[in-house]
């Protein structure tokens, strides 16, 4: 239990030490640079790192094998889920708040 939350807290860090780093940055090259390494790459590394060396497993991190069929299913659902919440449900919520006004 003390090792996973070592681990969550690590992973987290980066995230909330971003947000600070980036009070004082004026220029947006400063910026991604920043975002992208700290937040981004880190992360992805110590997670290698940590997959390579066997201290976690993909299942750990939630990654199972789905099959193909599953897997094409909820792809094209969720992407059609997505798209007519795009096209539609702005004008939907826009209706609604007009009504509640």
């Amino acid at each position: 239990m003390r090792q996973d939350m070592t681990i969550l807290s690590v992973l987290t860090l980066p995230f909330l030490l971003n947000d600070f780093s980036n009070i004082f940055v004026t220029d947006y090259r400063l910026w991604l640079a920043i975002d992208y390494i700290s937040v981004k790459a880190l992360p992805l590394v110590f997670i290698a790192l940590l997959l390579g060396a066997r201290k976690i497993s993909w299942a750990d991190l939630g990654v199972k094998p789905i099959r193909v069929g599953s897997f094409t299913i909820w792809t094209i659902v969720v992407t059609s889920l997505g798209t007519v919440l795009d096209q539609y449900g702005s004008r939907f919520l826009w209706r609604c708040s007009l009504t509640l006004n």
